[in-house]
C-alpha cells in the first residue's frame, strides 16, 4: 500500500476543498430566466373590449414586484414593456439567480399610467374570482425560461384599489421619457461632415435621480422618468472637455432621430491653445529667419568689400 506524507495529504485535502466551494459557487451563479405575459382568450370579451376601450397595445405595460426567498425585493414595482404576439402579450425575459421566487404585484397600465387590469390579492373582496391570488408562487431553475401568465381582471371606473387587496392603483407608476442625443467631435482642423463619438453620459434630475448611459457614435434613444424640474445632461470623454446642458421636459421630448440634441466635444489639447498661439509662433520663426538673413547679407557684404581690397 503507498504511503502518503502529512504534507502530501494536507495538499489532497486544501485541493479537494478548493473544487467543492468551486462546484458551490457554479451552483450560486446559475440563472434562469422570467418572463411575464398576458392572453387575450377567445371567451374573454371583457378583457378585449376593455383593452380595445382603453390603450394601444403597443403602449401596455406591466408593473412587478417580485420577491425571493429570503423576504428580499427582487423586482420593486419594476415597469415592464409588454409585447404583442399574435394576440398575446409577453415582456422580455429577466434574467435572476436560481431559486423560489413569489409574485407579490402585478398590474397593467396604459401610457398614461392607468391600471387596466390587476390580480386580486388573495384576502381581497375579488379574489375568488380568479383560481390564483397574488401571491402567485414561481421558481427559476438553471438554463430555463420560466413563463408566468396569471389570470387578470380589468379594472373599470366604479372599482376601488380595496376591492384587489390594494392601497392604491398606480401611485407609483412611473411614466418614461425618451429622447435622442448624439455627441460629436467639434475640431476646427476636421473637414465636415463632424464626426460622431461615443460618450458617456449622465442625467441628473433633482433632487435625488441620476443614472449614466453610454453613448454610441450614432443617434442614441434614451429612456428617463418624467419630471417637471430641469434635466441636467453631463457628457464625458476621456480628453476632451465635458459639456453639461440644461433641458426642459418639453425641450427633451421635441427631440426626435431627425432632430437629436447634438452636443459637440472638443478635445482638451486643442482647447487649451489659446488664440493667436499658431500666429505668434509663425511671427517668431519669421523673425527669426529675418535676423539670419540679415546676418548672412552683411557677412557676404563685409566678404565682398574685403576681396575688393
Amino acid at each position: 500500500m503507498k504511503k502518503f506524507s502529512v504534507p502530501s495529504l494536507l495538499l489532497m485535502l486544501v485541493i479537494a476543498a478548493s473544487l467543492t466551494s468551486c462546484d458551490k459557487l457554479e451552483e450560486e451563479k446559475s440563472e434562469g430566466s422570467l418572463a411575464f405575459g398576458m392572453s387575450l382568450e377567445a371567451d374573454s370579451q371583457a378583457l378585449k373590449s376593455t383593452l380595445d376601450d382603453s390603450a394601444r397595445a403597443e403602449n401596455l405595460a406591466v408593473l412587478v414586484t417580485l420577491g425571493n426567498e429570503s423576504g428580499e425585493l427582487v423586482l420593486n414595482d419594476e415597469r415592464l414593456v409588454l409585447y404583442h404576439f399574435g394576440g398575446r402579450y409577453v415582456t422580455k425575459e429577466i434574467k435572476l439567480p436560481t431559486g423560489k421566487y413569489k409574485l407579490i404585484k402585478y398590474m397593467v397600465v396604459d401610457d398614461k399610467g392607468i391600471v387596466r387590469f390587476a390580480i386580486p390579492m388573495y384576502d381581497s373582496p375579488m379574489a375568488y374570482l380568479v383560481k390564483h391570488p397574488l401571491p402567485i408562487h414561481t421558481e427559476i431553475e438553471k438554463d430555463k425560461v420560466t413563463r408566468l401568465n396569471p389570470e387578470l381582471l380589468p379594472v373599470s371606473n366604479d372599482i376601488h384599489p380595496e376591492d384587489f387587496g390594494y392601497i392604491s392603483f398606480g401611485i407609483q407608476v412611473v411614466q418614461p421619457l425618451e429622447f435622442f442625443i448624439a455627441a460629436y467631435i467639434d475640431d476646427p482642423r476636421l473637414m465636415a461632415p463632424s464626426t460622431l463619438t461615443d460618450a458617456m453620459l449622465e442625467v441628473r434630475i433633482e433632487p435625488d435621480w441620476a443614472h449614466s448611459f453610454n453613448l454610441e457614435p450614432r443617434i442614441n434613444r434614451i429612456v428617463v422618468p418624467r419630471a417637471d424640474g430641469k434635466y441636467v445632461l453631463i457628457v464625458s470623454k476621456p480628453e476632451f472637455r465635458p459639456q453639461v446642458l440644461e433641458r426642459s421636459y418639453s425641450e427633451l421630448e421635441e427631440s426626435s432621430p431627425e432632430r437629436p440634441i447634438l452636443v459637440p466635444l472638443k478635445n482638451l489639447e486643442i482647447s487649451r491653445k489659446k488664440p493667436g498661439s499658431k500666429r505668434h509662433s509663425f511671427h517668431c520663426i519669421t523673425e527669426r529667419l529675418t535676423s539670419m538673413r540679415g546676418l548672412q547679407k552683411r557677412i557676404w557684404t563685409r566678404t565682398w568689400q574685403y576681396s575688393r581690397r
